[in-house]
């Protein structure tokens, strides 16, 4: 702050009457008698510290004293002051720290202080009119506080506490008690925190923490919250070693499951990493890699495309290299195909670390790719396994036998486990017994594969947020001995960026813009494992009784030809509401278009997350995997509805199908409720700042074990 401004807090402090501890940092040239009020220091003597040097606010944060922050509005430091449920008296300076001001008042969770619209000028009546309103004033002081604690993440996971890195945390200081404090060595150099509590009388919550102009402050503490000291194995997201963020670009090797529903969140994630000015490597297949979208403009220089061959396997399609060209069937040729990888991978990994200037960082593999974890550990490479489906699952998977055993499919899940999900249908239970459990072509189940991958690395990342799974994503760092981070969602651009402008002319787009908003429901049911001909004439015939417009982007199963996919007569009885569409469909640019009403969907988790990204109540009809317990999971949430199932071998039929999408669609009351919901988890998937930050905080976690 310029001097003049400095004058004015201090003087605004003064008029409010309340004790304070402000961290200031002094404006270059101004001497030292010159940066307060004169006779301020005398003045507030008993009930305020000012301090120009170096303070632990962790320490400070976590003291019983505070009850305020006075912030620049840093997105840092708002997070710190929220960590402590602390209401914020916010005073932005730059950049972005108005935004993050009027978002924290629009969450009621304190108050700005009043600033000239034109020369952003503040005074001193103005500062103290917020402080008063936050710190004093009965009333709206309750608002922001429990809105505050509404916000404190700890919620639910016990008390904080804050531990020093070394004795002291502060340096130079000015004091009310003494002169000036020259700096002493760190052993004798005194804490002010100690000096605070030891000479004020003050009842908790009576001061204000100011910091004002927080950058160029670092603080010297490293926090633990109580959770992460009784379980070793929890990683907060945000606490970080303060020497963690070197400016440096990372050199990451990004290697996915050949399946497009993980193939593109990691292609999001490598984009994002590049678009930061890392260095990415993403390494596939050379069928999978041309099919990928055009990658961002902003990314492109930093990140290069690694295409190894996949070995022919006999009995598989030439040319199959993704799930979407495998009959389900022939699933296990092509897991021994994809172990063929294994040594080219080795090859690559070795030829990168021989090269100084080209040796990765990291690791970044899918949770099949046990052997890339096993070259990433030859080459003393650190290795990241990404969990790509929900955390409510994943918590209650790693429950049940810590992934370590194949009793995670078995069906005997430990009653940990079942306290996590609700219980499954029997149907749902057996197919993961067999697809966890089976070996054949590959000699390798999916469990073994999981397990080995996750021995062998030094992190795991989870495709969710705290935002989106309150109680969850706490759970599963507690159930994890590799520590654990949430990544955020790596929702796909709502925009345009991965091509919506350039599908105007998609056939089923054109359909689309001559339909009424909010009428056409969208049937995507993924691309690994299509229905069998009896399932797609129920799923058809529902939507006929329905009588709702559809557009659906159908898998045909291998071997039907195709007059025999639908039921005879179908489209032309569906004629002029209807389109059934057997290739690709630019699924983005339909979601997001104004037509599309809800998305009936096999519940895969990157399609749940496309669907909220543009508020879509949902119609589920899983199918395959982690589909069902993420369809109860929505359920739960309740922003849909399933399609209803027999318990014992999970068949349906046209008249379940037509009652849900009445449901979700058509029956006022229901629908209202779905919509709701769905737009208020689109606020959360849709901000993108909010997922940003989670990949900054990943970084930072990659560059702790890089220091």
């Amino acid at each position: 702050l310029s001097v003049e401004l400095a004058h004015e807090l201090a003087l605004g402090l003064e008029l409010a009457g309340i004790r304070f501890l402000w961290a200031l940092r002094k404006p270059i040239g101004v001497p030292d008698t010159d940066i307060l009020p004169p006779g301020f220091e005398e003045r507030t003597r008993a009930r305020g510290l000012v301090a120009m040097g170096m303070v632990s606010q962790f320490t400070i944060m976590a003291h019983g004293a505070v009850g305020a922050f006075l912030t620049h509005c840093g997105w840092s430091s708002i997070v710190e002051g929220l960590l402590f449920g602390h209401p914020l008296i916010m005073l932005p300076v730059y950049g972005d720290q108005g935004p993050n001001a009027r978002f924290m008042e629009g969450k009621k969770v304190g108050i700005q202080v009043p600033r000239n619209k034109n020369d952003g000028t503040f005074d001193r009546e103005g500062v103290s009119s917020a402080v008063w309103a936050v710190m004093l004033e009965e009333e709206t002081r309750q608002v922001f506080v429990a809105n505050a604690k509404k916000l404190d993440w700890r919620a639910g996971m016990g008390q904080a506490s804050c531990q020093a890195s070394r004795p002291g945390g502060t340096e130079r200081g000015r004091s009310h008690e003494s002169s000036r404090i020259k700096n002493p060595p760190p052993s004798r150099r005194p804490c002010r925190i100690k000096q605070l509590a030891a000479s004020n009388t003050s009842t908790p919550t009576s001061l204000s923490l100011l910091s004002a102009v927080k950058y160029g402050i670092q603080s010297t503490c490293r926090y633990r919250c109580a959770t992460e000291t009784e379980h070793p194995e929890f990683h907060c997201p945000f606490a970080m070693d303060a020497g963690s963020s070197s400016s440096s670009p990372l050199h990451v090797v990004i290697c996915p499951w050949l399946a497009f529903g993980h193939l593109l969140p990691c292609l999001d994630l490598a984009e994002r990493l590049a678009s930061c000015g890392h260095r990415v490597s993403f390494v596939s297949t050379p069928c999978n890699i041309a099919r990928l979208p055009p990658v961002r403009p902003d990314a492109a220089p930093r990140l290069e495309f690694v295409a190894l061959p996949l070995p022919r396997v006999e009995g598989l399609p030439d040319g199959a290299e993704s799930t979407n060209d495998v009959p389900y069937e022939k699933f296990e040729l092509h897991r021994k195909a994809f172990d063929g990888l294994a040594a080219p991978f080795a090859e690559f990994l070795r030829a990168a670390c021989a090269d100084e200037g080209r040796r990765p960082d990291w690791v970044i593999v899918d949770t099949f790719h046990h052997w890339a974890a096993a070259a990433a550990l030859e080459y003393k490479v650190p290795c990241a396994v990404l969990l790509l489906g929900a955390a409510k699952l994943i918590a209650a998977w790693a429950s049940a036998s810590s992934v370590h055993s194949e009793r995670a499919a078995s069906g005997e899940r430990p009653a940990a486990g079942q306290e996590l999900l609700p219980p499954e249908p029997r149907f749902e239970s057996e197919r993961k017994a067999k697809m966890f459990n089976n070996h054949d072509a590959s000699g390798m189940s999916v469990v073994q594969r999981c397990s080995l991958t996750l021995e062998r690395s030094t992190l795991v990342a989870i495709r969710s947020c705290i935002e989106l799974e309150t109680e969850s994503v706490p759970l599963v760092p507690k159930l994890r001995v590799v520590p654990v981070v949430p990544l955020g969602l790596l929702p796909p651009s709502p925009d345009g960026g991965r091509g919506i402008r350039m599908n105007d002319e998609d056939a089923t787009v054109r359909w689309l813009d001559a339909q009424p908003a909010n009428s056409v429901v969208y049937i995507a049911l993924g691309s690994e494992v299509p229905l069998r001909v009896e399932q797609v004439h129920e799923v058809a015939l529902g939507l006929e009784l329905a009588g709702t417009r559809f557009l659906w982007a159908l898998r045909k199963p291998n071997g039907v030809l195709d007059a025999e996919l639908l039921p005879p007569g179908f489209e032309e009885r569906t004629h002029g509401r209807g389109l059934v569409t057997l290739g690709w469909v630019p699924q983005i640019s339909i979601l997001a278009h104004r037509a599309v009403g809800a998305f009936l969907t096999h519940c895969g988790w990157s399609s749940i997350i496309e669907g909220l990204l543009f508020g879509h109540p949902l119609i589920m009809l899983p199918i395959y995997g982690d589909q069902g317990p993420n369809a109860r999971l929505m359920e739960g949430k309740k922003v849909g509805k399933q399609v209803p199932r027999d318990d014992n071998d999970g068949s349906f039929d046209r008249k379940g199908v037509a009652s849900t999408i009445r449901h979700v669609m058509l029956e006022e009351e229901s629908r209202k409720v779905f919509v709701a919901n769905a737009r208020k988890m689109q606020d959360i998937v849709g901000d993108n700042e909010l997922h940003e930050r989670y990949i900054d905080q990943f970084v930072k976690k990659l560059r702790s074990y890089n220091k």
